[in-house]
């Protein structure tokens, strides 16, 4: 496949810079494939299963909900949610 020597509708590629991998990234890692491992279930298709199998997703929806307030709880550097917030800026 060829490659392109630069974008169709831009004049250069802007490519987010690299970080090391940190611990943190490790255990956020681990955490979300447990979280999803253990069940068998993610996000979207956990919703979806509260009308076939009400209470294993239930337990489910419950433990991401407690997941996504403790994220707020966690002191985070400034570049872990700085880098997300870019992100997702820079996608709109």
């Amino acid at each position: 496949m060829r490659r392109c020597a630069r974008p169709i509708v831009a004049t250069e590629f802007h490519l987010p810079a690299t970080r090391p991998i940190a611990g943190r990234l490790i255990a956020g890692a681990a955490l979300f494939g447990i979280g999803w491992g253990l069940p068998g279930l993610c996000p979207g298709p956990a919703i979806a299963s509260l009308g076939v199998a009400p209470i294993p997703a239930l337990i489910f929806c419950a433990g991401m909900a407690v997941g996504f307030g403790l994220y707020r709880l966690v002191p985070a550097t400034s570049s872990t949610r700085k880098g997300s917030r870019d992100g997702l800026q820079a996608a709109r």
